[in-house]
């Protein structure tokens, strides 16, 4: 399986439970186990996802729909101005670094050519350092990692990357793992772990 199947399996598998989540009166009190998880606590999470230019669409708009069902998911960049993903495709931020929430349930960051450009951001980094330290899940998905690192987030952390990128998750310190997922903590590569962990969808 490839990752453009495997983020649209996450989006159409996961779509459902995290609306059966829901299907309970609102009235009603949250039991164990509702389909949210730990972080719900009878709210919408509050969701960054970084779109920046040059993304990779795919990377975004899987994990987006998922999250769009069950929290309030913030496609952030520097201005609400119209991005062009790597596709052509172009996206309209629905929150900029200043307005986003700044206590998040989740960062998101994910991959694409416009990476490079956006880990030499200075105001970017650090926006993505400040809502990192107190996220409850960090996440990327492909070299959306590599971006993490470089706002200091997976120093100690393991970690993963699209494959040639994995050398140098060391430089941003780093463990680099030859796996597809990985989970460390609160960190985690690829939405299906953060969904998981979030969520609490199995």
């Amino acid at each position: 399986m490839n990752r453009r199947q495997f983020v649209g399996a996450v989006a159409a598998g996961l779509a459902v439970p995290t609306f059966a989540g829901r299907a309970r009166s609102d009235d009603a009190p949250a039991a164990k186990g509702d389909g949210f998880g730990p972080i719900h606590h009878g709210r919408r999470p509050e969701i960054g996802m970084l779109l920046y230019p040059g993304l990779t669409l795919m990377d975004l708009l899987g994990p987006q729909t998922v999250f769009a069902a069950a929290a309030n998911v913030h496609l952030v960049w520097k201005t609400k101005d119209e991005i062009e993903t790597d596709t052509g495709i172009c996206m309209r931020p629905s929150a900029t670094l200043a307005d986003c929430p700044k206590e998040l349930d989740a960062l998101f960051v994910g991959g694409g050519p416009g990476q490079v450009a956006v880990m030499k951001d200075a105001e970017v980094i650090r926006f993505l350092a400040d809502r990192g330290a107190s996220a409850k899940y960090v996440t990327s998905v492909c070299s959306g990692s590599l971006v993490l690192g470089a706002a200091g987030l997976l120093r100690g952390y393991k970690a993963t990357c699209h494959w040639a990128g994995r050398a140098a998750l060391p430089m941003f310190g780093a463990i680099p793992v030859d796996a597809r997922v990985v989970v460390d903590r609160n960190r985690g590569e690829e939405a299906l772990a953060c969904l998981r962990e979030a969520f609490g969808v199995n």
